[in-house]
């Protein structure tokens, strides 16, 4: 029964239409292995009767010169197929966007064409590998001048030439080597050095997604070959202090730190001077960031210099100098209350422990029972950038909670390792800098964990994942979900924490903390409510076993009709398929029916989630049927989402289909933005999933494909 999602049923027709569809869907999934080896087994057999004949000869040699044409190109398909095989040697049939229906057609003559949704691109302007040589061995026709150099696109620009690459180029430091967490060496091959300096400033350091993080570390991080500077002989450092910059936002300390060691003292400029003082002043080196200060007086910024070195007299306690500083930057109205206040109070502090903080030293602690602020100041409260930081900690006054909310990434990082302060301020910091994936893990759970609660607190979880504040209630919902004995209620407070990560945004800090309780639910018949929940947590966070265990149980259920075992199976079904879990079956049929059982919803919903998924799905190389796209024709852009320039999105395509790897990856950081793959423009999002996956990072474009399923609801 084909049900028509503009059709308004009955309460309880919608009912009986569900249950019905949900039974179709639970079949395909449920028996599907089974099924696919027998169909596996057939076709085998029909294939070696068929092998005698002449036609089949030249159906094999016309089959083995589309593989030759296409090799290399491996889909979702055979990436399954290739892990199907079990000890008994048989393979089960994967059903995905290929071979899904045997076509006759005429041997292919080129590479298939690209679908790429985008801007339009004409034809030809995009200058491949394959297209360069083509073009290079080409007889000019006539008339056509001669003495041009090189391809020219139908856009009428030039194609970049394959720069040479120079890995004693100041640029190319890093901390991560190829094979060890590093990109290849090669990665700029074919890029212009003009294109990165535009392009690593606006790198998405801060992007709320995990898998993003990841990639965006390894692009800044990894030690690389970078394109030649111009033969002008100018330095071309814009291209070092671009990646520094970039390094210092994204609040990697320990790795900006290692990055500066490597910078010779002639390539030294203002603003890479700008980000050594920071990251000295985060890294409680005050005696590095004056000397840092001392010398960069001429420089430009020169505010923040004083600043510095007002901060520097004040530790070694010399009043007088401070007190001329301070009046110099209240000539220029630079000096606020709160910056003359906490002067002060280092002065005092210097004064009194004299001998515990040496000339140019460092006070020994900032007590955990740090003074407050007084409240007139806080209105004065500049942005808490690494100086402002540092002088609440040298001052022993307490950081107002609230200043953390616009806290540079590498202040956030030094503040939530700091073991000396408030240990629920140390976990604000680490949950806010943990949304960008700067703090670990494991730094957060140890906050949670060495958090203590109140008999009225755990009594009142359920109350206070509504309508609390701040970190404290998610570390309560983690500690009473982690310790909690029955599986009913590890599962509602689990059901908690994720509801409410989920409203205030947190999800992307939070799923790697919650999936240790998730895998103590036991998995049983009667814990199969929990799937759904279990598994896109276990997902987000990276486990893909843990998830696999709950849909196979679930899967097991629904064959016997098990009626929560089937909404958990068509709840997990999208999140396990662009996963790329396991043996997870895919067909237009199966997709059909999964779109089918969304007929319970409200019609805009139906065709935002079918929307979503259809082009999630596309992007990774499956294939949508025109008529489930003809369904959603009528869906409106959704609001609220970010796209990326036409520049950006044009260089995209171009520089993928080219096959210029380390562009390419950035262009698709660049494409889905700050906000992540939440905020993303689906369009362009779908652009760069394809773009990952031709690259080779198709593991990642799955990655962020699910937190967006995860993001929209799923």
């Amino acid at each position: 029964m084909t049900i028509s999602p503009d059709k308004k049923l009955p309460r309880g027709e919608v009912f009986r239409t569900f249950w019905l569809t949900g039974l179709l869907l639970i079949g395909a999934l449920a028996v599907w292995p089974v099924r696919a080896q027998e169909v596996a087994e057939e076709a085998a057999g029909e294939a070696a009767g068929e092998a005698a004949g002449e036609a089949a000869g030249e159906a094999a040699d016309d089959y083995t010169q589309m593989q030759e044409e296409m090799a290399g190109e491996e889909s979702p398909g055979d990436a399954v197929a290739d892990q199907a095989e079990d000890g008994t040697g048989t393979r089960t049939r994967y059903l995905g966007p290929r071979n899904l229906v045997r076509v006759e057609r005429d041997a292919a003559t080129g590479k298939p064409r690209s679908i790429t949704p985008g801007p339009y691109v004409p034809p030809g302007s995009i200058a491949s590998a394959a297209r360069v040589e083509e073009m290079a061995d080409a007889e000019p026709a006539a008339g056509e001048d001669q003495s041009t150099s090189g391809p020219r696109s139908l856009l009428g620009l030039d194609q970049p030439e394959v720069d040479e690459l120079q890995d004693l180029d100041p640029a190319a430091i890093g901390v991560l080597e190829p094979g060890n967490g590093g990109l290849p060496v090669d990665l700029w091959r074919g890029t212009r050095r003009s294109t990165l300096e535009a392009l690593i400033p606006q790198l998405p350091v801060g992007a709320p997604s995990p898998a993003m993080g990841k990639l965006v570390r390894q692009l800044l991080l990894s030690t690389v070959g970078v394109p030649k500077v111009g033969s002008n002989g100018a330095p071309g450092l814009a291209l070092l202090e671009a990646r520094l910059e970039r390094v210092a936002a994204s609040g990697n300390l320990p790795a900006l730190l290692e990055m500066l060691e490597r910078v010779a003292p002639r390539h030294e400029t203002p603003v890479i001077r700008d980000i050594r003082a920071d990251a000295y002043l985060m890294d409680s080196d005050i005696l590095g960031a004056c000397a840092v200060a001392r010398e960069a007086r001429g420089d430009e910024g020169a505010v923040k210099w004083l600043k510095i070195l007002s901060l520097c007299q004040a530790l070694d306690g010399d009043r007088a100098g401070a007190a001329f500083n301070i009046g110099l930057l209240q000539e220029t109205g630079d000096a606020t209350p709160l910056f003359t206040y906490l002067i002060g109070e280092v002065l005092d502090r210097a004064q009194d422990e004299a001998s515990g903080a040496g000339p140019g030293g460092t006070p020994d602690s900032a007590a955990s029972g740090a003074a407050d602020v007084p409240v007139a100041l806080l209105d004065s409260q500049p942005a808490l950038d690494a100086l402002t930081a540092a002088l609440y900690y040298s001052a022993a006054v307490q950081v107002p909670v609230a200043a953390l909310d616009n806290s540079p990434a590498m202040v956030l990082a030094s503040l939530a390792g700091r073991g000396d302060l408030d240990l629920e301020f140390r976990a604000e910091a680490a949950e806010i800098a943990a949304l960008s994936g700067i703090t670990p893990v494991a730094d957060l759970v140890s906050a949670f964990d060495a958090m203590e609660f109140t008999e009225d607190e755990e009594s009142s979880a359920f109350l206070l994942a509504e309508t609390g504040v701040g970190a404290r209630v998610d570390g309560l919902l983690y500690r009473l979900a982690l310790s909690a004995i029955t599986a009913d209620e590890k599962t509602r407070y689990l059901r908690a924490a994720w509801r409410r990560a989920h409203r205030e945004g947190l999800y992307p800090a939070l799923a790697g903390v919650l999936v240790g309780p998730a895998a103590q639910i036991p998995l049983t018949d009667d814990n199969i409510s929990a799937a759904h929940d279990v598994a896109r947590i276990a997902l987000y966070a990276g486990e893909k076993a843990l998830a696999g265990r709950w849909y196979e149980l679930a899967r097991s259920l629904a064959s016997q009709r098990n009626v929560e075992a089937t909404k958990a199976l068509v709840d997990m079904w999208p999140l396990m398929i662009v996963a790329g879990v396991g043996d997870v079956p895919f067909t237009p049929q199966i997709l059909n029916l999964w779109r089918q059982s969304l007929t319970i919803l409200p019609v805009r919903e139906q065709r935002r989630r079918a929307t979503l998924l259809y082009g999630l799905l596309e992007a990774l190389g499956y294939v949508i049927e025109n008529e489930l796209w003809d369904d959603v024709l009528g869906t409106p852009a959704a609001s609220g989402t970010t796209a990326p320039s036409l520049g950006v999105w044009r260089q995209l395509l171009i520089a993928t289909e080219a096959g210029r790897l380390g562009e390419g990856l950035l262009l698709s950081m660049v494409t889905i933005g700050d906000a992540g793959p939440a905020g993303a423009d689906l369009s362009a999002l779908s652009s760069a999933l394809r773009a990952l996956s031709h690259l080779g990072f198709e593991a990642d474009a799955r990655a962020i494909a699910v937190e967006t399923l995860v993001a929209h609801g799923f």
